[in-house]
């Protein structure tokens, strides 16, 4: 599942790509390092692959009945820290994480700890920088 504005980024990031990959052909008729060109063609082509591939399987995150009672992919999750700070995350598929944008993959260990979890609910959430509870006090769907 993706959210609107994680295909939008994705589709951005797609045509990006490509216009950097057709800049790069440009280079290739003359260039005296080929070789070193020939592999960066390679790493845009497996790029654009992947994001395309990503694209084409997945679904919006709109199109997917909710659980309105648990924590899930595509929700926009209040929570409190122990220090009593508080933030509000997105957890999102890990192509679209983003933590200074505070979209949060459903693969860290944060995203892990969330998942399943209900308004209410302390969850023990273990980092590599060490382990620490939040407290979920709001759960709704981003888009």
């Amino acid at each position: 599942m993706l959210t609107t504005d994680g295909r939008l980024r994705l589709e951005a990031r797609l045509g990006a790509t490509r216009s950097q990959l057709a800049e790069l052909e440009q280079q290739l008729g003359g260039a005296e390092n080929k070789d070193e060109l020939l592999a960066q063609r390679r790493r845009l082509q497996d790029r654009i692959a992947g994001l395309r591939e990503t694209l084409s399987r997945s679904v919006a995150v709109d199109a997917v009945a909710e659980d309105p009672e648990i924590v899930e992919l595509g929700d926009e999750v209040e929570v409190a820290y122990d220090d009593g700070d508080r933030s509000d995350i997105v957890l999102v598929h890990p192509v679209e994480a983003n933590a200074g944008q505070g979209h949060v993959s459903v693969d860290a260990p944060l995203g892990q700890a969330l998942l399943g979890s209900r308004i209410g609910d302390e969850v023990s959430v273990t980092a590599p920088m060490g382990s620490y509870r939040v407290q979920v006090l709001d759960r709704r769907r981003s888009h």
